[in-house]
């Protein structure tokens, strides 16, 4: 996403369909588009974002750093989005 919006979608693509992973990520940017037309949502939704949020105020208070990441989903789902935190020390 960040190549895409960096050199535009055309430019990326063409990138990315030369590598050894084009088949990963053909079908991830498959899954993606179904995703925001289906659902008008892409990977991360409104609730996503409010509980991020709320996370990394808990965090900062705790002295840690809040991260989240994307991972394969479970029951039929794409994806999932987990939560998690380190503490700040760890980057030192």
């Amino acid at each position: 996403m960040k190549r895409v919006r960096e050199v535009g979608i055309l430019h990326a693509r063409d990138e990315y369909m030369n590598t050894s992973e084009s088949d990963q990520i053909s079908m991830l940017w498959e899954r993606y588009s179904e995703e925001r037309l289906g659902l008008g949502l892409a990977v991360w939704s409104y609730s996503d974002a409010a509980k991020f949020a709320i996370k990394s105020k808990q965090c900062f208070q705790q002295g840690e750093i809040a991260c989240v990441a994307i991972i394969e989903g479970s029951d039929g789902d794409d994806h999932g989005v987990l939560t998690f935190s380190v503490n700040s020390s760890w980057l030192s």
